[in-house]
């Protein structure tokens, strides 16, 4: 993925403190996430109950889905609760510039 351009999202500012919204790119839905100067982007829905992620609950580098309470790892994507491993989130690589949230996304294009 590295030939793929950063691209902006949103303002910093535009995502709520210690909280995620949605946003669409290429029309597909992510989801970014903000603490203080860090911000993390993901897919837009569960990977296992298709929920919104932008509605979980971010604490410690962590999202939890409320639909299930799936929790996932945000430097991994990795589900490490309930049943740790059974499911993956996408993570994006994101930077900052100038207070624009810039991310490294292609969508994907589907395969029949």
């Amino acid at each position: 993925m590295s030939d793929v351009p950063f691209r902006k999202v949103c303002r910093l500012e535009e995502i709520p403190e210690s909280e995620g919204m949605t946003v669409e790119l290429d029309g597909a839905e992510l989801a970014v996430f903000r603490h203080g100067g860090t911000v993390w982007c993901t897919e837009g829905r569960c990977p296992h109950a298709f929920e919104l992620m932008s509605k979980a609950v971010l604490e410690n580098q962590t999202v939890e889905c409320l639909a299930h309470h799936y929790c996932f790892d945000l430097k991994t994507g990795k589900a490490i609760k309930p049943t740790p491993g059974i499911a993956f989130l996408k993570i994006y690589p994101v930077k900052i510039e100038n207070g624009n949230v810039l991310v490294q996304f292609e969508a994907e294009e589907d395969e029949w």
